[in-house]
């Protein structure tokens, strides 16, 4: 009986010291981005996971949209598509992403129906690179949806609570 408590211990003292080593082993979590450092923002277009059923317009909508809100947030000198002119000198953040649900909906059956029928709905990938380094510095998923409006509400709306999300994290994270 002795024994079989002195084994029990032992194995007890042997894991807490191997939990207390393994703390030890983590890789350090990733330095936060620098606030402030980028002036100018660049917005790749929107692409489409395979499979999601979107309308080139409606991918350079969202894109347009994106840039729309990165600009009304004033945090950048500059915000422009990607290729666009910008100051060569100054730090850019890179925004791109990758819409992987897509639902148009129906103004009508929001309007007619209301309760959630004729949901409009859209889901993107968001990942922020340093334009130099092309590393990620950020990434997360964002969302729009438009549920009900005046006369049934306007599709439109997904797209911009979307663009908004996108900006929202820009200034939360880099500003």
């Amino acid at each position: 009986m002795l024994r079989r408590a002195l084994l029990l211990g032992l194995c007890a003292a042997a894991l807490s010291l191997s939990n207390a080593f393994g703390q030890d082993a983590k890789a350090p979590a990733p330095a936060a981005p620098e606030k402030g450092k980028y002036q100018n923002a660049e917005v790749a277009p929107f692409t489409a996971q395979d499979g999601v059923q979107v309308t080139a317009a409606q991918l350079k909508e969202l894109t347009d949209a994106t840039v729309k809100e990165l600009q009304d947030i004033k945090k950048f000198k500059q915000v422009s598509l990607q290729g666009a002119t910008s100051d060569a000198q100054a730090q850019t953040l890179k925004v791109s992403a990758v819409v992987t649900k897509f639902k148009a909906g129906s103004r009508t059956k929001r309007y007619m129906i209301g309760f959630g029928a004729g949901k409009s709905k859209v889901i993107a990938h968001v990942r922020f690179l340093d334009g130099e380094t092309g590393a990620v510095l950020y990434e997360f998923d964002a969302d729009g949806d438009v549920v009900m409006g005046l006369f049934g509400g306007n599709s439109g709306g997904a797209k911009s609570e979307l663009a908004g999300q996108v900006a929202k994290a820009a200034k939360k994270k880099f500003f």
